[in-house]
C-alpha cells in the first residue's frame, strides 16, 4: 500500500497537482489493531476508526450504525422535504 502511495505522490507531484493530505486517511478494515502508519512524501496519513465518504459515517467494522444513530437522519431530511412540499402546495387565488 505505501508503494502505491508513493506512487500516487510522484505522479501527482510531476503533474503538478496536489493532494489535499488533510483530507486523507486510513481506515482499517478489521476488528484488529492496526498501527502501522502510511505516509505521502513528508505527511503521514492518520488512522481512524470511523470516517465520513461523501456524507456517510462508516466504520471499520463496515457497520453504518454510528451513521445511523449519530446523524440524525429523520430532523436532516425533514427540512428539504418541507421546502420541496412547499414548492408544490402553494395556495392559487380564485378569481
Amino acid at each position: 500500500m505505501q508503494d502505491a502511495l508513493n506512487r500516487l505522490f510522484k505522479w501527482a507531484d510531476t503533474w503538478q497537482l496536489g493532494i489535499s493530505y488533510k483530507k486523507c486517511s486510513a481506515l482499517p478494515i478489521s476488528s484488529l489493531s492496526f498501527d502501522h502508519v502510511f505516509a505521502f512524501g513528508s505527511s503521514t496519513v492518520p488512522n481512524v476508526i470511523c470516517v465520513r465518504d461523501l456524507g456517510v459515517l462508516i466504520d471499520s467494522n463496515l457497520s453504518f450504525a454510528e451513521h445511523i444513530t449519530g446523524s440524525h437522519l429523520d430532523a436532516k431530511a425533514h427540512a428539504p422535504a418541507c421546502l420541496i412540499h412547499k414548492c408544490f402546495c402553494l395556495e392559487i387565488p380564485v378569481l
